[in-house]
């Protein structure tokens, strides 16, 4: 299997007659309280379960895997999605950081070497909510979550792309593979 990474605009909500089993139903409500986070996970479970078409088991850090397919999921106000891969990843999405957040958030995980490529990046907010994704990415990869030190994220292999005014991010365990980006079902086209 390849890399693959399904990413739904939050208009495009799952409308299927799918019912989704228990365990994972369960899985939703334990990790989103907010009603509105529970819709676009409900949508993004949906979407998953009619893709991989059978039983999802989580791993003791909660994240979903199926047969022997690594997969992390990520939502944002804009999108909601998923990564499906035979090797270990992670996998983020956001909008790239206003510009009134971009200081507190540099100074919080980029590290000395970064602050110096941040300042000459053609795209400050792009370079920020990239490294952020990475970070965020390689923390769901390794079952930690982002933590609040900030470190060099230059030997993480990853691949990206850009959706209008959003960041996706697909990290790997050891070295970068290929990475389908998918849009609400149609191949993203482009360089990434």
């Amino acid at each position: 299997m390849s890399t693959k990474a399904y990413i739904y605009s939050n208009d495009n909500l799952y409308s299927g007659d799918l019912v989704l089993p228990d365990n994972v139903v369960e899985h939703i409500d334990d990790s989103h309280h907010l009603a509105s986070k529970n819709k676009i996970s409900t949508s993004m479970y949906s979407y998953l379960y009619e893709i991989v078409g059978g039983e999802l088991t989580y791993t003791v850090n909660n994240k979903p895997i199926h047969d022997s397919n690594e997969i992390s999921v990520s939502h944002s106000n804009k999108f909601h999605g998923f990564v499906i891969s035979d090797v270990s990843v992670g996998f983020d999405l956001e909008e790239l950081i206003v510009e009134d957040k971009l200081n507190p958030l540099k100074e919080m995980i980029l590290t000395k070497k970064e602050k110096e490529e941040y300042a000459n990046a053609k795209s400050k907010q792009e370079y920020l909510t990239v490294r952020w994704c990475v970070k965020e990415a390689y923390g769901k990869m390794i079952g930690y979550g982002l933590t609040k030190e900030a470190f060099d994220c230059d030997d993480i292999p990853y691949k990206w792309a850009r959706i209008n005014d959003s960041i996706v991010v697909v990290v790997f365990k050891n070295q970068p593979q290929d990475v389908e980006f998918i849009l609400n079902g149609e191949p993203l086209s482009g360089e990434h």
